[in-house]
């Protein structure tokens, strides 16, 4: 005979909930689909919940989506902050520039300044944005200890109310939250990161890995334009 305490019995009711609604639908004939004249979308990883609402501000968050919702079929955006700022009803620009800097400081976005004779008004400098890999964002909030080897937030992030995260990782969000990892790194990296005895050597190793991927990435994507039509 198993005995449960109360407190274990409320877990085990949570976790019955959350699989009677895993996979269910309320209306299944009406979904929010990808295709169908939808054109674009602004994906968002949902495995990054875990931090990427604590590193950001609600506003940064907002501005990301906005200036995503511009990617061209060449990955690039370009949105004035003006433009911006004037779509968003933000009557402070000063509002929107700073939340550019904290996504492209903190990795989300990466910019680089148009050149001059590209602008009609050489007033005001206009940015190209990028939205980099999943690596170099991962990447740059491990190297500024805004996230752990548990890729969750760390108490740089802290905002008054928010409670702290637990020092590891739950079983039952291993599969949504982390498995996606072994897909960026590999399975010889992620199995090594998986075993670190603590949370300082998986912060080592994340950090030693994602920085190679980065690399890696660049290596070839140098090599291919250097094979192009143009190339001498």
């Amino acid at each position: 005979m198993v005995i449960r305490s109360a407190r274990a019995e409320d877990l085990f009711e949570q976790l019955d909930a959350e699989n009677l609604w895993e996979g269910h639908l309320i209306d299944p004939g009406n979904l929010y689909e990808r295709g169908q004249g939808y054109g674009y979308w602004v994906p968002f990883p949902t495995w990054w919940r875990r931090f990427a609402f604590r590193v950001l501000e609600p506003r940064d968050i907002a501005v990301y989506l906005y200036v995503c919702s511009y990617m061209s079929t060449q990955l690039s955006s370009r949105p004035t902050i003006k433009t911006i700022s004037n779509d968003m009803g933000y009557s402070n620009r000063h509002g929107v520039t700073e939340s550019l800097e904290r996504l492209v400081e903190r990795g989300f976005l990466i910019r680089e300044k148009m050149p001059s004779i590209a602008l009609k008004e050489n007033r005001h400098p206009r940015y190209v944005y990028q939205r980099p890999s999943m690596a170099f964002t991962l990447w740059t909030l491990l190297s500024q200890g805004l996230i752990n080897g548990y890729l969750q937030p760390t108490a740089k992030t802290l905002r008054r109310g928010q409670d702290k995260m637990p020092g590891r990782i739950e079983p039952r969000l291993w599969k949504p939250l982390v498995e996606p990892l072994k897909t960026l790194v590999g399975d010889e990296a992620f199995a090594a990161w998986a075993k670190g005895p603590n949370e300082a050597r998986k912060r080592q190793l994340l950090t030693a890995y994602l920085e190679a991927a980065v690399n890696t990435m660049r290596a070839e994507a140098k090599a291919a334009a250097s094979k192009g039509p143009f190339a001498l």
